[in-house]
């Protein structure tokens, strides 16, 4: 189970040999990525986060997000609930958003367009 927004949980190290994702692997244009796993990361030096474990452009990568303060954390929650095996094999969107204030650029995460699910009416 993950953890909260709101609260923490189990802790995995960081795994040998599959870099992280960087702004370079990205662009504005959204770009789908299939997420391959999940553990929480309560004790990172940055404070508790989820590692993403992602496949995108035909390359693996982790991708580290912010339970607390990153608002990538709180969209994924609401779409995929706490459960970690809910996540894996889910596809997402990933681009560049540019912050007005600071002109840097960080990652933003969208969902593609699915069918909603025809329930007894």
């Amino acid at each position: 189970m993950l953890p909260s927004s709101s609260g923490s949980g189990a802790a995995p190290r960081r795994q040998g040999g599959i870099p992280y994702l960087k702004n370079e692997q990205l662009t504005k244009q959204p770009k789908e990525a299939k997420i391959l796993g999940v553990k929480g990361d309560p004790e990172n030096k940055f404070g508790a986060r989820v590692i993403l474990k992602l496949a995108l452009d035909g390359s693996t990568y982790f991708w580290g997000v912010g339970i607390k303060k990153n608002p990538n954390y709180a969209l994924l929650e609401k779409e995929f609930g706490l459960d970690e095996n809910d996540w894996t094999g889910q596809k997402i969107l990933l681009n560049l958003e540019p912050d007005e204030f600071t002109e840097q650029y960080f990652i933003r995460v969208s969902f593609p367009y699915r069918e909603p699910d025809k329930k007894k009416r």
